[in-house]
């Protein structure tokens, strides 16, 4: 999937009262239509539980501070993160994309400076 198209990939067995995607969204090109896609393969009701790396402001403040830019958004990384996601980005995100979010949660580290952010969604 090239993440540009609409178009459901073939073989789809059917539909999914639970998705868990983790780590994947911030290396798509299209954000949204994978989520599209998600809540399409969902169930009603259905839950997605997703993971992506947290880049909120303070964190960023202090990747820049601490001279870590160039070695954190590296360019020459192959396949690496083309879409970094702060809470309210990815709120946005999931809205636009037919989900209610239930759970937010940031895990690793301290907060505000999470490895990562755990979201559960409900597909409405």
């Amino acid at each position: 999937h090239n993440g540009y198209d609409k178009t459901l990939p073939k073989n789809v067995p059917g539909k999914y009262d639970l998705i868990i995607s983790s780590e994947v969204i911030e290396h798509l090109y299209n954000p949204k239509v994978y989520l599209e896609n998600i809540n399409s393969w969902l169930n009603t009701n259905g839950i997605l539980i997703l993971t992506t790396p947290y880049h909120g402001y303070l964190k960023n403040i202090i990747i820049v501070l601490l001279n870590r830019f160039d070695k954190h958004f590296d360019p020459f990384w192959i396949g690496g993160h083309i879409k970094f996601f702060s809470i309210k980005s990815l709120n946005k995100l999931f809205q636009l994309s037919g989900f209610k979010i239930l759970i937010f949660k940031g895990c690793g580290r301290l907060a505000l400076f999470w490895k990562s952010i755990i979201v559960i969604a409900k597909k409405i």
